[in-house]
């Protein structure tokens, strides 16, 4: 009677081990991707500054909504592509779309307000 409780104990452990193996790695997949989460923001947006981080080597914009003397609403916005951030004018209102991630917004795609022309 005693080998037959014994056998079931490492039949259940083979079963068991890879169970929870599968378990504990779908647990870290979903806890990994809550902490990352990226979203998506569509936006019009006045231009107040723009500037380059010599220390980060990164361009950007200070952004805050049209209209908006409230220094609370000001957004940092990274722009990777020179080109673009060359074309970007101070005091002029346009149409963004970036990506929030990790606590950095990274400029997507920009128009100008009112303009179908997209610069990407």
């Amino acid at each position: 009677m005693k080998r037959l409780d014994i056998n079931i104990i490492i039949r259940n452990k083979k079963i068991l081990f890879p169970l929870l193996s599968i378990v504990i790695i779908v647990i870290a997949v979903i806890l990994i991707y809550s902490f990352s989460s990226v979203s998506t923001t569509t936006a019009a947006i006045t231009v107040l500054e723009k500037g380059y981080s010599e220390e980060n080597k990164e361009a950007f914009i200070i952004t805050a909504p049209p209209n908006s003397s409230n220094e609370l609403y000001e957004i940092k916005i990274l722009v990777k592509e020179p080109m673009v951030w060359n074309l970007i004018e101070k005091e002029k209102i346009y149409t963004v779309n970036y990506v929030s991630k990790q606590g950095d917004r990274i400029l997507k795609q920009i128009h100008i307000f009112g303009d179908d022309k997209a610069i990407e």
